[in-house]
């Protein structure tokens, strides 16, 4: 497939105009190729990925977290980045990144998790609309929903904080780290609010605005991307291109004791 119908075919999936203006979607390392045979999608660019697609024959990755979110100033194979980045070049492979511009898409991170709970009535919420809403369609108090949400995402864990058997019926979900928008679904009128990576006083905010809060790791909330992008590929590409979905992904913390 040409590279330029296929960064169309990215952007149509995941505008880059949605990224929100910390983010660094988009090519993270263009090697020029005018074709492209053959993509690997993955949650992460890292030593595991990189190996699948050498291994895999693949020249291009589309990865969900961007391989540069600052500027750096030298490319060093001693440091993981530097590897990456020698590595990906050495076996001529480019990487592409689709980062919040996907977890707001249409049928990206966040519409999938709703899905996956069997939600409807979906909305976006705020400026940014990194945060979305949904009704479940069967209300279940938040200790049920917490196993729901571990079945349905795959998690390893599902922390949650909050009366156990207060009757949830309406969610908020923001795939990720979505400490920051806690304020933001309380004010949406949610009853739990489902993402990763909560912070101590944000759980306590959490407490304060009388919002149930349901942790699933930042893993657990985004290691769907490689498969959702992969199909999404598969999909509007057809033929004219291979897709590998990335079977590396795994929790960088999967041990409960």
């Amino acid at each position: 497939m040409n590279k330029f119908d296929l960064l169309n075919i990215l952007n149509d999936i995941a505008p880059l105009e949605l990224q929100v203006d910390w983010d660094n979607s988009g090519m993270q390392i263009d090697l020029g190729a005018q074709e492209v045979s053959k993509v690997l999608t993955c949650l992460d660019v890292c030593e595991a990925s990189i190996s699948q697609a050498v291994s895999e024959g693949c020249d291009f990755i589309v990865s969900h977290h961007p391989l540069f979110f600052n500027n750096i100033n030298r490319v060093d194979a001693d440091e993981a980045k530097g590897r990456y980045i020698i590595d990906c070049i050495k076996n001529g492979i480019s990487v592409y990144s689709a980062h919040t511009c996907f977890d707001k898409a249409p049928r990206g991170n966040n519409e999938l998790l709703l899905e996956l709970l069997e939600c409807y009535d979906w909305n976006a919420a705020g400026n940014e609309q990194i945060l979305f809403t949904g009704m479940l369609a069967e209300p279940m108090p938040l200790k049920d929903l917490a196993v729901r949400i571990k079945e349905a995402f795959g998690s390893k864990f599902v922390r949650f904080g909050g009366d156990p058997e207060r009757i949830i019926y309406k969610i908020a979900v923001c795939s990720g780290s979505g400490g920051d928008y806690i304020g933001l679904a309380a004010s949406e009128g949610a009853d739990c609010f489902i993402s990763g990576d909560f912070k101590h006083h944000e759980l306590m905010s959490a407490m304060e605005l009388g919002l149930c809060i349901a942790d699933a790791g930042h893993f657990g909330t985004e290691h769907q991307f490689a498969g959702n992008m992969g199909e999404q590929l598969r999909e509007r590409c057809g033929d004219e291109l291979e897709v590998v979905i990335g079977n590396y992904e795994s929790d960088p913390l999967p041990m409960l004791v």
